[in-house]
């Protein structure tokens, strides 16, 4: 349950992404790995958009990291998540000894051939909460490689805590850059015009980090005809796209801005869109940790009446403050997937960390981690399989058999 001061603030920051401590590596012991994965790392450059962060001048450079289905050696193992040279500027961004980056797993084998068929894939594309690197999902692209599809992890430059082109290129995250960094700063005392400032920022940056999802997607022709593992095996008529916490909300707008994007899920994030009230038209799915009740939200509004917000103020205030609903609401054939016992963390690698030795908040201790990733991405898959394999799956239309689960479906 979130507290009225955290309700007062949630409509700058949405639903807080994974902390800093935990942008880096994960934990993929979560989810059985159906068949083998491997990992390739592809850099790309934005031509026509300028780079705003990380006091650098020139275009956009983006990292996008690709899990797909792999056909490794007889004898290979996984490669390790981190180089030592990444390990230590995670270690330094930290103060977590690096050793523990270095601990953390994963299933992937490093550039793997793909398996000896014709197949293509559908391609997920990917993104991680505010702060985080996209490799906080491996274990989650990881179950979706594993069961044929190509997943297009994009790592936010600047906007993650380090971005590494190589080893001798890793670019600290910029606190500019992320949306519990953007000004103007607000508390629970101040008034209208610096929160609606706040929105109107934090709902650019939302904009600049999908148009990275949207350059991404405009380069995958291209790494379908010349990347020499992944070449042919993308599925381009069939692209969805998925993001945890401020992934979640670029996701919902390729949703209603890309053609190409026939399905995404917004995983426990905020809607910073300003068009949330439209909701979108085309299939969506929104998975979600407990929200604030019906009476900690009209506790809201006396809150901030106090402050001196007029109600036309105050009636902005509680729309956002509820934007992930109410877009799920206004999307014909939307699926919700309640989690009771998640908090928002349960949604990343953050909540496996913790084995390893890296701290996380927001990680549910009722239930065990691994039960919750394992619900979380039945869900995913079930609805991907659906929309984009046309494999209909009652679980995303029918009651939940688990009390700790709801399932509700928009006619």
């Amino acid at each position: 349950m979130k507290s009225i001061k955290t309700l007062g603030l949630l409509f700058v920051t949405g639903v807080l992404a994974v902390s800093s401590t935990g942008c880096g590596g994960s934990s993929s012991t979560s989810t059985r790995v159906a068949t083998s994965v491997g990992r390739a790392f592809v850099p790309l450059t934005d031509p026509s958009r300028t780079e705003l962060f990380g006091g650098v001048s020139g275009r956009r450079r983006i990292g996008t990291y690709i899990w797909y289905p792999a056909a490794p050696a007889s004898g290979a193992r996984p490669g390790k998540l981190f180089s030592d040279a990444i390990a230590d500027a995670l270690s330094a961004a930290t103060t977590i000894p690096k050793s523990v980056f270095l601990s953390l797993p994963n299933n992937s084998y490093l550039d793997s051939s793909a398996p000896n068929s014709a197949n293509r894939y559908p391609v997920l594309v990917m993104s991680a909460g505010d702060g985080a690197s996209t490799l906080a999902h491996t274990s989650t692209a990881e179950y979706l490689a594993g069961r044929g599809y190509i997943v297009v992890g994009v790592n936010h430059t600047f906007n993650a805590i380090i971005s590494a082109f190589s080893d001798t290129e890793i670019l600290p995250g910029d606190i500019a850059a992320t949306a519990t960094g953007v000004g103007p700063e607000i508390n629970e005392t101040s008034g209208f015009a610096p929160r609606d400032q706040n929105w109107k920022n934090v709902v650019a940056l939302d904009k600049y980090f999908a148009d990275d999802m949207n350059y991404v997607i405009s380069q995958l022709p291209e790494i379908n005809r010349t990347h020499p593992i992944l070449k042919g095996r993308l599925a381009l008529d069939k692209i969805g796209a998925f993001g945890h916490s401020f992934g979640g909300s670029h996701s919902f707008r390729l949703l209603r801005e890309n053609p190409q994007v026939r399905a995404a899920a917004n995983v426990d994030g905020t809607v910073f869109n300003n068009d949330f009230s439209l909701g979108a038209r085309k299939p969506y799915m929104f998975v979600s940790s407990p929200r604030p009740s019906a009476e900690d939200l009209a506790a809201v509004r006396p809150l901030l009446a106090s402050i001196g917000l007029t109600e036309a103020e105050i009636d902005v205030v509680m729309l956002r403050l509820s934007s992930d609903t109410i877009a799920f609401q206004n999307t014909p054939g939307a699926v919700r997937v309640d989690m009771k016992k998640a908090e928002h963390n349960n949604f990343s690698d953050a909540a496996l960390w913790t084995a390893f030795g890296i701290p996380s908040e927001n990680v549910s201790t009722t239930t065990p981690a691994k039960a919750l990733f394992e619900t979380y991405h039945r869900y995913l898959i079930a609805f991907f399989d659906e929309k984009l394999k046309g494999v209909y799956s009652d679980l995303i239309h029918k009651p939940s058999g688990d009390a700790n689960v709801v399932v509700t479906n928009i006619p």
